[in-house]
């Protein structure tokens, strides 16, 4: 007998391959996205997930076939594999993490220093007006010019961050969707912790938590995508095995359940009827009726049986007064 592997579901394994072609976009991000050139690394990365697919999915053949040694085997290889690629795809997404967090924070960064500026010109703007009118309040002059022209540079120069700040970005918030998960978790009954310590839990945890639902997925889509059957082996003597052995499917035979013949009970014939009743009287009946309670039936029933072994020699009637005979009749 040899296994081999059959296709039990489509449409599992193409859930398999959708996550392990995930997975692998994820762990060459750097080749698909911005074109970086393929290194031993990349093709290291590749075989790793591809065998960690592969010995997840021969683990169970092994095992199966009771291989401990190479059962073994497959579940050192397949931990290995998934950890290496968990981790590696954790780091990708950590990355991808940090990237998003520097450039909100820098757009934070932006914003509340433009917010700043706007206030210190407001400030200088105001200043200037104050001077401004001190110095022409007793009326028009050099000095009263001079303020005059400060102040229009301290409006041009407010109307100018004005602008900026309309032109600004709302405030980012980095990882909002971790930040609404912290603040869900910390409300929630017996949860001691605060909510900056679980927020600093998700961010460190969610990479890898997405890295191994991925890799899981794919492994769990093959397994029951792909089955195993068994053949026989057909081995012709006489012939040398130069190639494989020439294998066929066993023919499976649905036999109907076995029939239980019911034993039936054969009849007894009037004859027996009679000729038992005659026994038990000792070979004579005196009458009918003596012969019809011998039986255990009626008057008519006993002469209708009597009727059919005179028919066949079996018994003699003789007359004995009003009562009739009944006796065997005599073999020759």
């Amino acid at each position: 007998m040899t296994t081999h592997t059959t296709i039990r579901s489509a449409t599992a394994i193409a859930v398999g391959l959708f996550f392990t072609a995930v997975t692998l976009f994820v762990l060459l991000d750097d080749v698909v996205r911005y074109g970086a050139a393929v290194t031993i690394k990349h093709i290291v990365t590749v075989a790793v997930l591809l065998g960690t697919v592969y010995f997840g999915h021969r683990f169970w053949i092994e095992l199966r076939s009771w291989r401990f040694g190479t059962t073994f085997g497959c579940a050192v290889l397949f931990l290995a594999g998934t950890l290496t690629c968990v981790l590696m795809s954790a780091g990708r997404n950590a990355e991808v993490i940090t990237t998003k967090v520097l450039a909100a924070n820098s757009v934070n960064t932006d914003r509340i220093q433009t917010l700043l500026d706007r206030e210190e010109s407001k400030k200088r703007y105001q200043a200037a007006l104050d001077a401004e009118a001190l110095e022409c309040a007793t009326g028009k002059g050099r000095k009263c010019e001079a303020r005059r022209e400060t102040t229009q540079l301290a409006r041009a120069d407010l109307d100018k961050y004005e602008r900026a700040v309309h032109a600004l970005p709302h405030e980012q918030v980095a990882n909002a969707d971790i930040v609404a998960a912290a603040s869900l978790l910390a409300r929630l009954p017996g949860v001691n912790a605060d909510k900056a310590s679980i927020q600093a839990t998700l961010e460190l945890g969610f990479p890898f938590l997405q890295s191994l639902f991925c890799e899981l997925a794919a492994i769990c889509g093959f397994a029951i995508g792909l089955g195993h059957a068994r053949k026989p082996v057909m081995v012709i003597p006489g012939v040398s095995q130069v190639a494989d052995p020439v294998e066929f499917p066993v023919p499976v035979m649905q036999l109907p359940p076995p029939r239980v013949a019911k034993f039936k009970k054969p009849k007894t014939t009037d004859q027996q009827h009679v000729t038992d009743a005659l026994d038990k009287l000792g070979g004579v009946a005196g009458s009918n009726d003596e012969l019809a309670a011998a039986m255990r039936v009626g008057k008519g029933e006993s002469s209708k049986r009597v009727a059919n072994c005179l028919d066949v020699g079996l018994i003699v009637a003789q007359r004995r007064g009003r009562c009739l005979e009944i006796r065997r009749a005599v073999e020759v």
